[in-house]
């Protein structure tokens, strides 16, 4: 994926003023209301929000959700995070799912970049996805492209 506001691949270059980095995760494109599903057997740990230091105590007025997981069978000792989905009703904290089921729904990615930066072009609407496995007792990220085949969206 590629727009405007640079590379959505793992570990393209990105700038922050001085600083420049690599992406953490691999982007997907997807339609407002897309499916989002299980990259791999997990037990969801958390829900949140994309950006919980923006505006804390507050609701985030990006509405963006944050999942992290932890993979199970043949995926244990990885852990993934994905950004810009919203969970399903029944999608909740401590549950298990199976690779392939559908655990949320693409949120509106590109309102929110309009919002901070009204001038640039358009940012392509995505899902975001880190993964990291742990080795030596430290979580180490990783392309996720490059560990796990990813399903076909539903």
């Amino acid at each position: 994926m590629m727009d405007a506001w640079g590379a959505g691949g793992f570990n393209a270059p990105r700038r922050k003023g001085e600083e420049k980095y690599g992406h953490k995760g691999q982007d997907f494109l997807a339609k407002v209301g897309d499916s989002v599903i299980a990259p791999m057997d997990l037990r969801i740990e958390h829900i949140g929000r994309a950006y919980p230091d923006e505006h804390p105590g507050e609701k985030d007025p990006s509405d963006l959700g944050s999942i992290h997981i932890y993979g199970m069978g043949p995926w244990y000792g990885m852990m993934g995070k994905l950004f810009y989905a919203g969970v399903l009703p029944d999608v909740k904290a401590g549950r298990n799912f199976l690779q392939g089921h559908v655990i949320a729904k693409a949120q509106d990615r590109t309102a929110l970049a309009t919002l901070r930066d009204p001038k640039r072009p358009k940012m392509l609407n995505h899902v975001h996805f880190e993964l990291y496995i742990r080795e030596e007792g430290q979580w180490r990220l990783v392309d996720p492209c490059a560990h796990i085949k990813m399903p076909q969206v539903v």
